[in-house]
C-alpha cells in the first residue's frame, strides 16, 4: 500500500538567481529554431498554436520547448527540410541531457537523417544520438516516413549511448517503403526509457512498435503497443539486446503467415526481462504471443489470451521456443490457438536443444493442445487441461472470475465466490519468496493479487498470473505551500499524482466521479512530488485531495472504500 507521509521543509540559503526567460514563438522569434539559437540555458520556448514548417536541432542546449495549447493545436512539419540528408523533424545530436525537453507538439512529415553505418535514414520524427538523453513527452509523433528509402525508427531513433525519456506520447502511422525496422521506435546501443506511450499502427518490416538491437537495454514500461502489421516481430523486435519489458499491453499485432513473434520476437542471444505484460489477440506464423530463438531468459507473470499461430506444423499461440531454455513462471495461457497446426496453442517447444522450465503456470482451453514438446520437459506446479507429467501439476478447472482489472482472477471463498480455485496456494514456494528484480527494486508475488478484492497473495504462491493491486493507493489533505509528498508504491508500477477539490466528488451508480482534477506527473518515478499544484489562496472551506493514480497499464485511479472505481471528468489527466 502507499504510505501517507507528508513532510514540510524550509531551506535557508543566500540564493544567486539567474532569471530564466520565456521566449514566445512567433512573437519574439518567427521560428522555433531561431528561438533555440537565441535562447540561453534554462530558458523556456513557448510556441503558440499553428503549423511550423521546420527541422529543429536543440544545439546541445538545456531548454524546454513546449506548446502553449497542446499537440493537437501545434504542429512541427518537417516536410521542407533544406538538406534531404537531414530530414528528421527534431534532432538531439550534441549530448543534450534531461534538462532538454520537448513536449506538446504534433511532430510529422519527417524523412529521417542519413546514417552511413546503417545505410538508411533514421529517426523520421525524432533523431537522438551522441549520448543525448532529452525528455520527449506528451507529443503526437505521426506520419513520418521516407518516400523511397528504408527508415529505422520512423517515429524515434536513438543510438550511440543516447538515453532519452520517451513518456506519454502517441506514436502512430509512421512507415517506410520496405526494409526498415522499428516503426515506432528504434534503439541500438542505447538505454531509453519508453514509458506510458500509445504506440500503434506503425508500418515496417520488423518491430512495428519497437526494435531493440545491438546491445540496447531499453526500459519499456506500461505502454500500449497495438495494431501493427509486419513481416516479422509485430509488436517488439529484440535482437542481441537486453531490454526490460514490464507492464505493457501488447495486442492486435500481426505478422505474415510465416512470420515470427506477433507480440515479441526474441532472438540471437538476447536477454530481455519480460514481466507483468498482457499479450492478447496477436497473430503470427509461430509464436503469436512471444517467439524465442537462441535466447534464454525469464518470462514471469504474463498473461496470454486469444493469440493465434497460423503457420503449418509450427504452432505456439502463446509462446514458441526454439534452441532456447527460458524460465516461464506464473504465466496464464487461455484460449490461444494454433491453426491449422497440430502443435500447441499454449506453448510449443521445438528441437532437442530447447529445455524450458515451466512452473506455477496455467494452460487452459488452448487449442488444439496446451503444451507440445518432442520430449518431456520440466513442467511443475502448473495447471494444464488434460494433464502433464511433473511434480505438483494438476488437471483441475482454475475457476476464473472477473475482477477489477480483468476476467482471469481466481475464485476465492474469502471474496464472496462459492468455491476456492484449486490454483490457490498450489505453487512451489511462499509468495513472499517468489521475487524478481526490476529497474527500481524487487517485486514479489506478495505485492500482487489473484483475488477480486485485490488483497495480496500472502501465503503459498497461487498458480497463474497475478494482477496489480487495485485498491485505494493514496489520499491525504494539505494546503501548505512547500509540501513534499512521499509515497511508497509496488516496485514495478508507476504512478501519477492528481489533485482535486473534495467538493467535486460525486458518487454515480457504478463509480466515484472525482470531477475536474489537475495532474502532476511523477515522470522520474522517485516517489516524491514537491509543491504540486498547491493553491496559493484556497477559498474558505475548500479541501483538496491528492491521489496516486496507477499508470496506463490499467488506466485506473483505484477503488474507493465502497469498492467502486474512481474516475476523473472526461479529458482530465491524459
Amino acid at each position: 500500500m502507499v504510505s501517507k507521509i507528508v513532510s514540510v521543509f524550509i531551506v535557508l540559503t543566500v540564493p544567486v538567481f539567474v532569471q530564466a526567460a520565456i521566449i514566445f514563438v512567433p512573437d519574439d522569434h518567427s521560428t522555433i529554431q531561431a528561438a533555440i539559437t537565441a535562447a540561453a540555458p534554462g530558458d523556456t520556448i513557448m510556441v503558440r498554436p499553428g503549423t511550423y514548417y521546420e527541422n529543429i536541432n536543440f544545439e546541445g542546449k538545456a531548454l524546454t520547448v513546449e506548446s502553449e495549447q497542446g499537440a493537437s493545436a501545434t504542429i512541427i512539419d518537417g516536410s521542407m527540410a533544406p538538406d534531404p540528408n537531414f530530414g528528421s523533424v527534431v534532432s538531439f545530436t550534441n549530448a543534450e541531457g534531461s534538462d532538454s525537453i520537448i513536449q506538446g507538439f504534433t511532430i510529422t512529415n519527417g524523412t529521417g537523417t542519413w546514417n552511413e553505418y546503417w545505410l538508411a535514414f533514421c529517426g523520421g520524427g525524432i533523431f537522438c544520438t551522441n549520448g543525448s538523453s532529452p525528455i520527449i513527452r506528451n507529443n503526437i509523433i505521426t506520419m513520418n516516413k521516407h518516400s523511397t528509402e528504408s527508415i529505422l525508427g520512423g517515429g524515434i531513433f536513438c543510438n550511440d549511448l543516447a538515453n532519452p525519456h520517451i513518456i506519454k506520447n502517441e506514436i502512430s502511422s509512421n512507415s517506410d517503403p520496405g526494409g526498415g525496422s522499428g516503426g515506432g521506435i528504434f534503439c541500438e546501443n542505447s538505454a531509453p526509457l519508453i514509458r506510458s506511450n500509445y504506440i500503434h499502427d506503425n508500418s515496417t518490416i520488423e518491430g512495428g512498435g519497437i526494435t531493440c538491437t545491438d546491445g540496447a537495454t531499453a526500459l519499456i514500461l506500461h505502454n500500449i503497443i497495438t495494431n501493427h502489421s509486419t513481416y516479422v516481430s509485430g509488436g517488439i523486435h529484440c535482437n542481441s539486446a537486453a531490454p526490460t519489458i514490464i507492464g505493457n499491453t501488447i495486442a492486435y499485432n500481426q505478422t505474415l503467415s510465416w512470420g515470427e513473434g506477433g507480440g515479441i520476437n526474441v532472438r540471437d542471444g538476447s536477454q530481455p526481462t519480460i514481466m507483468d505484460n498482457r499479450f492478447t489477440h496477436n497473430t503470427a506464423g509461430k509464436g503469436a504471443g512471444v517467439y524465442i530463438r537462441d535466447s534464454s531468459f525469464d518470462v514471469i507473470n504474463n498473461f496470454f489470451y486469444l493469440n493465434t499461430a497460423i503457420a503449418e506444423l509450427d504452432g505456439g499461440g502463446g509462446i514458441f521456443i526454439r534452441s532456447s531454455s527460458p524460465l516461464i513462471k506464473n504465466c496464464t495461457f487461455v484460449e490461444n490457438s494454433s491453426i491449422p497446426s497440430n502443435r500447441a496453442g499454449g506453448i510449443t517447444v521445438w528441437g532437442s536443444t530447447s529445455s524450458p522450465t515451466v512452473v506455477n503456470s496455467i494452460l487452459w482451453n488452448n487449442t488444439p493442445t496446451q503444451f507440445y514438446a518432442s520430449s518431456t520437459k520440466d513442467v511443475t506446479y502448473s495447471a494444464l487441461e488434460g494433464g502433464y507429467p511433473g511434480l505438483g501439476n494438476i488437471d483441475l478447472d482454475p475457476l476464473f472470475v472477473t475482477g477489477p482489472a480483468g476476467d482471469y482472477y481466481l475464485s476465492h471463498m474469502d471474496t464472496g465466490q462459492t468455491t476456492t480455485s484449486p490454483c490457490v496456494d498450489a505453487g512451489n514456494d511462499l509468495a513472499v519468496n517468489a521475487c524478481y528484480t526490476v529497474n527500481d527494486g524487487v517485486v514479489c508475488l506478495s505485492d500482487l493479487s489473484t483475488r477480486t478484492d485485490s488483497e495480496p497473495d500472502d501465503s503459498v504462491a497461487d498458480i497463474g498470473f497475478h494482477y496489480p493491486l487495485m485498491g485505494p493507493l493514496f489520499i491525504t489533505l494539505s494546503h501548505s505551500v512547500g509540501t513534499v509528498i512521499t509515497y511508497d508504491r509496488p516496485k514495478s508500477y508507476v504512478y501519477d499524482i492528481i489533485r482535486g477539490n473534495v467538493a467535486d466528488i460525486v458518487e454515480e451508480n457504478s463509480y466515484i466521479d472525482l470531477g475536474s482534477v489537475a495532474c502532476g506527473a511523477d515522470d522520474d518515478a522517485t516517489g516524491i512530488v514537491e509543491d504540486l499544484l498547491l493553491p496559493e489562496n484556497p477559498a474558505p472551506g475548500e479541501c483538496f485531495f491528492y491521489l496516486a493514480r496507477q499508470d496506463i497499464w490499467s488506466g485506473s485511479y483505484g477503488l474507493s472504500s465502497t469498492g467502486k472505481e474512481r474516475r476523473a471528468a472526461e479529458s482530465d489527466c491524459p
